[in-house]
């Protein structure tokens, strides 16, 4: 049975530390994913491994359905839509943030009740593996390519509020 765990606030060394690739999914690592969402059921859009005590590259986003910013997602040159890939677990991610400079208001739950305005490119493309081995490219817009960009910032131990004022590359 899956557990909530705690959720590692602003301060805790954890949330600085640059994780560790997965090296081995098996149940242990599959038992803690599922913790890790049914944490994330509690409120949120996605949760990394660190930010529940754990310096590894894993990671959990459930993006709502009904969200419109999303246009666009394509996985190994294949459109799909939210629902094609929703929750999206992974590990190991490698990333590429492009296109436009944009404004977007974020949190996060290991910093509650702070929420600042927060420039991010607005499309990503990167190699992503899954929890069944399997490793997939995918390209976003919208929510989805901030929040993957913000679950893995925490992944190398940088916070959002790490980059208010500063501007992507």
């Amino acid at each position: 049975m899956s557990q909530v765990l705690d959720i590692l606030q602003v301060g805790d060394p954890i949330l600085r530390k640059i994780c560790v690739p997965v090296t081995t999914i098996d149940d242990e690592l599959l038992n803690f994913l599922a913790d890790m969402k049914e944490t994330l059921k509690q409120g949120g859009i996605g949760l990394a491994a660190p930010q529940v005590g754990r310096a590894i590259q894993l990671v959990t986003i459930d993006i709502p359905l009904d969200d419109i910013s999303t246009t666009y997602i394509c996985i190994n040159g294949e459109r799909k839509r939210l629902a094609d890939i929703m929750p999206f677990d992974f590990i190991n991610p490698e990333i590429t943030p492009y296109g436009p400079k944009a404004y977007f208001t974020e949190g996060c739950l290991s910093i509650q009740d702070v929420y600042e305005r927060i420039r991010r490119r607005s499309k990503i493309r990167g190699t992503f593996t899954l929890l069944d081995g399997t490793s997939i490219n995918l390209e976003c817009n919208g929510l989805l390519a901030r929040c993957i960009q913000h679950e893995c910032d925490h992944l190398k131990g940088i916070l959002f509020t790490d980059r208010i004022g500063q501007d992507p590359d």
